[in-house]
């Protein structure tokens, strides 16, 4: 049976657009080695005598890594990028799990957009000199990740491209002759989407997944909470993990607006539901290939006769 995992860093798509934008820490080749150098001097000290006995694709592979964090801090190659120097992904898992447990790397997630859950793993060395900023930049808890407080101040770091800004509403505003639930005067929607109001929310209630409700059918805590309890039901069903729940809940809750704009929905919870419900399965399936880099949507299973 799939366990609960601690709870993981997700990276946003326009987060990491803009960290890809800041300035590289280092840019001059003697200098990149000699932070590079730095970074794995540490893994080195790790493995002491055991690193010599490495395969030499297994530190080919660590040795960039650490080239292609030393600009910014972090490394974003994947597994399959770094088995290249003939080391299998299993071993390069085992390799970072073991970095990450002695403090000298953190792993992150990218967004996987597809499922609205973990993708690709980011690597940070902690002991970078950006490494403060990236963990203020991304709210890292240092004591669910096991990170030392790092002593270094967090540095000022200019912009070289300009700033992409994902709208938090992918959907335009329904019409009121679309659901009777609509209202008809949004314009203090419209001058302020979020409102004061939206804080009489329940604390357990995404906040987004309010503002969404809010802004195309008024604020009504009743319903937000009804449909709430539709998706944490059906995500405690299909046992994803918490930190997923709330994109699936603001995934469904966008298709529902979607198909309401086409089409009269007599019977909102149960069209919400069966959403919610298929939307948790995808999200399952992927966190199982993600955890045990098996593909479970494509077993059969054949009743004897």
């Amino acid at each position: 049976m799939k366990t609960r995992t601690k709870r993981r860093t997700i990276i946003e798509h326009s987060q990491f657009r803009q960290m890809l934008s800041y300035k590289p820490f280092v840019t001059l080749q003697s200098d990149k080695q000699t932070v590079k150098n730095d970074l794995k001097q540490d893994i080195v000290n790790l493995y002491q005598d055991k690193w010599y006995r490495l395969k030499e694709g297994t530190r080919a592979a660590i040795d960039f890594l650490c080239y292609s964090a030393c600009e910014l801090g972090f490394s974003y190659a994947s597994q399959e990028y770094l088995s290249k120097w003939g080391v299998s992904e299993r071993t390069i898992r085992r390799i970072m799990n073991d970095l990450q447990k002695t403090g000298i790397i953190f792993i992150a997630f990218r967004r996987k957009g597809a499922f609205n859950c973990c993708g690709k793993p980011v690597y940070f060395f902690t002991k970078h000199q950006y490494f403060a900023y990236w963990r203020s930049f991304l709210g890292i808890d240092a004591q669910s990740s096991n990170l030392l407080d790092s002593q270094v101040e967090t540095p000022e770091i200019p912009i070289t491209k300009p700033i992409l800004t994902a709208d938090p509403f992918s959907n335009s505003i329904l019409t009121s002759n679309l659901s009777k639930e609509s209202v008809k005067d949004r314009s203090k929607d419209e001058e302020s989407p979020i409102g004061s109001d939206i804080d009489y929310l329940p604390h357990y209630i995404d906040r987004t997944f309010g503002i969404i409700y809010k802004v195309h059918f008024g604020l009504n805590i009743e319903r937000i909470n009804s449909l709430w309890s539709i998706l944490k039901q059906q995500a405690y069903k299909a046992n994803i993990e918490l930190e997923n729940v709330s994109q699936a809940g603001i995934w469904s809750l966008k298709q529902l607006i979607g198909q309401m704009k086409i089409k009269k929905i007599k019977n909102i919870n149960a069209y919400f539901t069966q959403i919610v419900k298929e939307k948790c399965h995808e999200i399952f399936l992927n966190e199982c290939e993600d955890e045990y880099g098996a593909d479970f949507s494509k077993l059969e299973f054949v009743i004897p006769h």
